[in-house]
């Protein structure tokens, strides 16, 4: 089951389960209402995350 980990430098950390299929748009559903604009992503490459990102 794919998921995204988000960990603040202060320690609040959110797991976001995604759907089996994690395209950019099921991506930016799940994640969008848990994570602040402005918040810098380090991720593995994945070009739906980097889609999602934008």
């Amino acid at each position: 089951m794919p998921a995204v980990v988000a960990r603040a430098r202060v320690g609040d950390t959110r797991a976001i389960v995604l759907p089996s299929i994690s395209n950019a748009s099921a991506l930016t559903a799940v994640s969008r209402p848990k994570l602040s604009p402005g918040v810098k992503l380090h991720t593995d490459g994945f070009t739906a995350t980097r889609l999602a990102a934008q």
